[in-house]
């Protein structure tokens, strides 16, 4: 069983950050993660199994708090296809403020399009593309009015 919890980065402890830039680094194997680079986010998504993570998801909030960027999205190789990336999502999400849409970046390369697809599947949609990468977009429901019955229809 795994837990999913929000963490504030600029209150994280160094050891905690250089764990999740170990588990960072281990999923981008040809990427360097830059420790300091981390301490940029504002806060993370971070799921651990038995005391170890196996996944995080860093983000940055916009001045306006409307916008939340996710970057470093990763799911320890072991525990992927079990429903934690979509769980982390659901979690991400369950912690917005109403108004706060999310957005993202894929880049290009060989897992494009099953990224694309996985966002896809967790209620992102495509916002826009070019060469390099495509923008993931989730929007905050508008609210609905209220329902009234039948006020309102021609007889």
């Amino acid at each position: 069983m795994h837990m999913i919890y929000k963490l504030l980065v600029k209150s994280l402890p160094d050891v905690h950050l250089r764990k999740l830039q170990a588990l960072v680094q281990q999923c981008f194997d040809t990427e360097m993660v830059v420790f300091s680079s981390l301490r940029c986010y504002d806060y993370a998504i971070v799921a651990q199994t038995n005391g170890r993570f196996v996944g995080a998801l860093f983000a940055r909030i916009s001045l306006d708090g409307n916008q939340h960027e996710i970057s470093k999205f990763c799911v320890a190789p072991g525990m992927r296809n079990n429903g934690l990336g979509s769980d982390m999502l659901s979690n991400l999400q369950s912690e917005l403020p109403p108004h706060a849409g999310i957005v993202l970046y894929v880049d290009r390369d060989t897992h494009h399009d099953r990224l694309v697809q996985f966002y896809e599947r967790n209620g992102l949609h495509i916002a826009a593309q070019n060469e390099k990468e495509t923008m993931m977009a989730m929007k905050p429901e508008a609210p609905r009015p209220e329902y009234k019955g039948d006020e309102g229809w021609p007889e």
